[in-house]
């Protein structure tokens, strides 16, 4: 290579590696500060589109998570009213028994049968009270409640609530204030307890529906953020290796171009 005054080849292929490995430098900082491998579409554009639909399928998994878990929340709800008003009709038939007892007076049963009327006032107040949310669960207004239990239009269940007001059960007219009364209340409990089992029972059935879509809400949620980390987020190690690297290159051509830039001054040493 030739001596020139005008022209500093070997200064400007010198800056060119420099201003690469500064470049390059600055990159790694900004990853490592960020956190980002892929921080704009410069970086990869096509990481960053999938990288975004994934993202946006996180974000819409954490809804379902909490809207699930308000289903079970109203499940839960329903049938702590459930088991309330079987435990009234419970004592009901137990209070039915004993007004069936041939030395009770009449004045005896109507007693008796104030403490069943209270009872089957209860129930009727569960029914007629008991809300989530500013819905009434069990009196008939809001036959079912719908859970999206997915990020899909078509991905939900229905709540299926029960029914449970005294006329709907058929027992707002019972007393046990005679033998007679006392017999039918017997008679008409007994398959009315079974219908309140079948209804906790369904309850429960879909308590237990929700809890399992919950956990697979959260696994695809969890899986889905791991796949767009894989994609967006920064290696650290890997990173840091390579900005030291850089780091390297960039004191090596800063010394180098310290040398390529006196390298004109040899011509002055030969004209001297």
């Amino acid at each position: 290579m030739g001596l020139r005054i005008n022209t500093n080849i070997a200064s400007l292929n010198t800056q060119r590696s420099l201003m690469r490995a500064t470049s390059n430098l600055g990159d790694n900082m900004r990853r490592l500060a960020g956190g980002l491998r892929v921080a704009s579409a410069a970086d990869d554009a096509a990481g960053l589109a999938i990288s975004n639909k994934m993202m946006a399928a996180v974000r819409s998994w954490g809804g379902v998570e909490r809207y699930i878990q308000i289903g079970i929340d109203v499940t839960r709800t329903a049938l702590s009213g459930l088991s309330e008003q079987q435990d009234a009709m419970q004592r009901m038939r137990e209070l039915a028994v004993q007004s069936m007892n041939g030395v009770l007076s009449d004045e005896d049963r109507a007693v008796v049968d104030m403490e069943f009327q209270e009872l089957l006032n209860h129930v009727q107040q569960i029914a007629l009270n008991l809300e989530f949310n500013g819905t009434v669960l069990l009196n008939g207004d809001e036959p079912r409640l719908r859970v999206h239990v997915g990020i899909e239009v078509t991905d939900f269940v229905d709540i299926e609530l029960p029914t449970t007001r005294t006329p709907a059960l058929g027992i707002d007219t019972l007393d046990i204030s005679t033998l007679a009364s006392a017999g039918n209340a017997i008679d008409t409990l007994d398959p009315v307890l079974d219908t309140m089992s079948s209804f906790r029972g369904r309850l429960g059935a879909r308590q237990n529906a929700l809890s399992s879509a919950l956990r697979q809400a959260r696994n695809a949620r969890e899986q889905v953020s791991a796949a767009a980390s894989r994609i967006r987020d920064v290696d650290i190690a890997s990173e840091t290796a390579d900005m030291t690297r850089n780091r390297i290159l960039q004191e090596a051509s800063t010394a180098v171009l310290a040398q390529a830039n006196v390298q004109p001054q040899l011509a002055l040493e030969l004209l001297s």
